[in-house]
């Protein structure tokens, strides 16, 4: 049938494998559930799109039911001719005077009046290119996940406005549209030891701590630091970015100050003795860092490292075999040319006697 439904844009995928070429699929949702449109969009009106993330739309096109095993309804899908049959009720980017300013520490709790999306102003402290951003305030953290193609570096001032969630146990919003505000300084790194890192506290925030390097990992699109601490590891992942050169890692043994985002990970409890029990336990941490000034390096290794004493006494062990084998060589070639002339002595003698 042809129908007119109304609802919030979330997000956009590519449809090409799927409807084929010039076909993209619009997320929407409302409060009767979530749905996709897939509209003909060609490249030349495919950034117009964009704008729609965030805002109140009002779609026309085919109802399509989707259904899985025994005719079970799965899905809703609506098919839209093109651009022109998308109106915009309500704009999304050019509207965040209108959403109410909350904490971020509070987006995730029901208050009356709550509106869909929510609206946070802070503070970057970490990129992921193409992906998102942490931001804090002074209540606490939280990752935002965009489509926005603007890169924003640590210490932007940003206002954003998403679809509050959770993500591996805090808060964020997904797929948020942001406004900067202007620049200053990334905020100042809570210190902690890897036992505060441990203990879930510092989850999405953050942080520095000391360690000293154990090894260096090599893995596609990062660069990765084994430090120890604590007579405990944890692990450093700073993220390859064209805009960033490669770091030249420390060497190991090196005493490192490492600043990044705290990232924890939980596991579920099977019992819980009480109500107020927490229902997930922190079992290992890492952290993110934007680029390579987050490590500072506090002192370098000792020369006599354990690898080099240990090549050293190699060294040593072979040079002494060596030695060893060229002084037996040796005898074995006095004994041979004292032979050869206790042989020649002997013919002489032999010689002069018959002479």
């Amino acid at each position: 049938e042809w129908v007119e439904i109304t609802g919030i844009v979330h997000g956009l995928k590519p449809a090409r494998e799927r409807f084929g070429a010039d076909q993209i699929a619009v997320e929407i949702s409302n409060s009767a559930g979530s749905f996709e449109a897939v509209v003909h969009a060609p490249e030349t009106v495919r950034d117009r799109f964009t704008d729609l993330i965030g805002a109140v739309v009002r779609c026309r096109g085919i109802y399509q039911s989707i259904s899985g095993h025994f005719r079970r309804l799965i899905g809703v899908r609506m098919l839209v001719q093109d651009y022109n049959d998308i109106s915009i009720v309500d704009p999304g980017l050019g509207n965040f005077a209108r959403i109410p300013l909350r904490q971020i520490n509070s987006i995730l709790k029901f208050e009356p009046g709550a509106t869909t999306r929510q609206r946070v102003l802070g503070t970057v402290t970490y990129s992921d290119p193409g992906r998102g951003f942490f931001m804090r305030d002074s209540s606490g953290s939280l990752w935002v996940n965009t489509p926005q193609k603007e890169a924003v570096w640590p210490g932007t001032h940003v206002q954003a406005v998403g679809f509050p969630s959770e993500r591996d146990g805090f808060p964020a919003l997904f797929d948020a549209v942001f406004e900067v505000q202007g620049m200053s300084n990334r905020p100042p790194a809570l210190t902690t030891s890897l036992r505060g890192g441990l203990s879930g506290i510092y989850h999405g925030s953050l942080v520095r701590i000391r360690g000293t390097v154990a090894d260096t990992l090599m893995h596609p699109g990062s660069q990765n630091l084994l430090l120890r601490a604590d007579d405990s590891f944890f692990q450093v992942r700073l993220l390859r970015n064209k805009a960033i050169p490669l770091a030249s890692l420390p060497e190991r043994g090196s005493v490192l100050d490492v600043t990044g985002i705290c990232f924890n990970e939980f596991r579920r409890k099977r019992e819980l003795a009480t109500d107020s029990e927490k229902r997930f336990r922190t079992i290992s941490f890492h952290l993110l860092l934007q680029s390579p000034e987050d490590i500072t390096i506090i002192s370098k290794p000792p020369f006599w490292s354990i690898e080099r004493v240990i090549w050293a006494t190699l060294f040593l062990i072979g040079a002494l075999a060596s030695a060893l084998a060229w002084i037996n060589a040796l005898r074995r070639q006095v004994t041979r040319q004292t032979v050869i002339i206790e042989d020649k002595i002997a013919r002489e003698t032999v010689m002069e006697e018959r002479t």
